[in-house]
């Protein structure tokens, strides 16, 4: 990054603290932590039913093979 550029944080970072943007901040970043939460708590349900899916086409799939090769 060159030297002249800065990183800048959104303006409610910057502006001085009262208890009304305090309450409001800290309840903002809890409703985004508590979605972030659930978003990932389904994605790891959805992750584990698709991988139970694909363990058991993978069997079935064996499992014909198998019969396929002991009738010849």
């Amino acid at each position: 990054m060159p030297a002249n550029k800065r990183i800048v944080p959104p303006l409610y970072l910057n502006s001085p603290d009262d208890s009304n943007q305090a309450v409001y901040r800290q309840h903002y970043l809890y409703e985004i932590l508590e979605k972030q939460n659930r978003f990932n708590h389904e994605i790891i349900e959805n992750y584990e039913e698709v991988d139970h899916r694909l363990n058991e086409s993978f069997h079935q799939v064996e499992q014909l093979f198998a019969n396929a090769s002991s009738k010849q």
